[in-house]
């Protein structure tokens, strides 16, 4: 058995990695779900507060990354895993709406 199967995770981790399957179901492609699950659980790490959060509230947020089509990059600030009412939410900043505007086809140019 490799280490990997061996480690016990944490309830917020394996929502988060249960959401392969709806995430892939949107954007089949291996490489973003692997950058994706790597931010995400970055963040869910690094907040007791969205630790606490409701499990299926974990899940649904990290595959609605796919449905938006965005990103958790933190060097992009798209989009922010953020607790609420003890649920995970999905916010899409700023930046990020702009670029859903303009992948979409809705608008050409965003200026500030």
């Amino acid at each position: 058995m490799s280490e990997e199967a061996k480690t016990v995770r944490p309830g917020f981790e394996m929502q988060a990695l249960a959401a392969k399957g709806g995430f892939m179901q949107v954007v089949s492609d291996e490489k973003t779900w692997s950058r994706e699950i790597m931010f995400a659980l970055q963040i869910l790490r690094g907040s007791d507060a969205l630790q606490k959060c409701n499990q299926d509230s974990i899940k649904n947020a990290v595959v609605n990354i796919a449905h938006c089509g965005t990103t958790l990059n933190p060097a992009m600030n798209m989009a922010y895993l953020v607790p609420r009412g003890g649920k995970c939410c999905l916010d899409i900043s700023y930046r990020g709406l702009a670029q859903i505007a303009m992948d979409s086809g809705s608008v050409k140019h965003i200026a500030p």
